[in-house]
């Protein structure tokens, strides 16, 4: 991160920093960047909801959506646990900048999930971990039910086929599909829908 930092820090001080902002203040027709958006009104997710979010292929936002969720149903008053079931990426640990307990330990430790349970800033959080594919089986669909039984639980599935296993899509009350934003992939969305 330091050598970013000094990179930045080198191409800033350059005319070429001056002329990129210029270009930009043309094309855009803005001085100042906008605001950052920030939702007019928080909402929390309905009592007991155990939402899902799965994409076709990863790098389409799945993991953001989920996260982004997840923070935003807390901010609203009511903590709502984001679990990693990312089999292939598990991304929110290291967002989060979490290194503790993880859905294996939680797997291994049957009525004593809710202990394992860690939080990004005030959203309690339950992180996969890299190899997770390798361990996760029929208990996923238990412990998202276990997990919900004192709240609600945005899961992050990931992606790709092996990520729908029918025991964990049972204990899900909704499942988001993310797309990006190819034609392919937007087309491809549509057919799985039916599918799901």
């Amino acid at each position: 991160m330091g050598l970013r930092v000094k990179v930045r820090d080198i191409l800033d001080a350059t005319p070429l920093a001056s002329l990129a902002l210029a270009l930009m203040r043309e094309a855009t027709g803005r001085d100042r960047p906008l605001e950052p958006f920030v939702p007019a009104r928080l909402e929390p997710l309905p009592a007991r909801s155990r939402v899902g979010f799965w994409s076709l292929v990863g790098g389409v936002g799945g993991s953001t959506t989920a996260a982004l969720t997840a923070h935003r149903a807390t901010a609203a008053g009511r903590p709502t646990l984001l679990l990693d079931l990312d089999r292939w990426a598990p991304s929110v640990a290291l967002r989060a900048g979490l290194d503790a307990a993880t859905v294996a330990d939680a797997l291994l430790a049957p009525g004593r999930e809710r202990e394992l349970v860690s939080r990004w800033s005030a959203t309690p959080v339950l992180p996969a971990r890299p190899g997770l594919h390798a361990v996760l089986g029929p208990r996923a669909g238990d412990l998202v039910t276990a997990l919900a039984a004192e709240g609600e639980v945005v899961v992050d599935l990931g992606s790709g086929a092996d990520a729908l296993e029918p025991g964990l899509l049972a204990s899900l009350t909704e499942l988001e599909v993310v797309t990006g934003t190819r034609a392919a992939q937007i087309n491809a969305a549509f057919c799985s829908v039916a599918l799901l």
